[in-house]
């Protein structure tokens, strides 16, 4: 399976290992062979850099004392 170019494979290593496929017995190498697998790791390294990009926002509206 060829690697989508806007996910580095550390990203991928890091979402594998969170994910707990290993506890599994899949190896990294068996995991982006499934194409669903493959899919699912890619969503979470988009949805974990979503959310980092959605924190380092300053916040608009200061706050009131």
């Amino acid at each position: 399976m060829q690697v989508d170019d806007t996910v580095t494979e550390q990203e991928l290593r890091r979402a594998f290992r969170d994910s707990g496929l290993w506890n599994l017995g899949y190896t990294f190498s068996q995991a982006l062979g499934i194409s669903m697998i493959y899919t699912s790791l890619v969503g979470r390294v988009k949805a974990v850099r979503k959310l980092a990009k959605r924190h380092q926002q300053p916040n608009l509206q200061p706050r009131l004392l």
